[in-house]
């Protein structure tokens, strides 16, 4: 059995989450912005996932925001978690 350490580069997803990304890469993509059926389904595949999130951290479902850089989204997902204030830098509006 392998123990791989550098989980900081990238870390294996779990087989139900591979296949489920498959499944909305290949038969639900769509931008979930659109105002036609793939949009549709795109937009209502993302608020069930934020709301699966949420259940599973005790809290509210969020929008969510892209960002590029590994740090950026580390940081701008725990400045609301532990309740940084607006101007502190991690914090951005979504």
């Amino acid at each position: 059995m392998e123990c791989y350490l550098d989980n900081s580069a990238t870390t294996a997803v779990s087989p139900e989450a591979a296949a489920l990304a498959l499944h909305i890469m290949t038969e639900e993509y769509g931008n979930p912005s659109s105002l036609h059926r793939r949009g549709f389904l795109a937009e209502r595949a993302m608020t069930e996932a934020r709301g699966q999130v949420a259940a599973v951290l005790h809290c509210r479902p969020v929008p969510a925001a892209v960002k590029t850089a590994r740090t950026n989204c580390v940081c701008a997902f725990h400045a609301p978690l532990c309740h940084c204030p607006p101007e502190h830098p991690a914090f951005f509006p979504v």
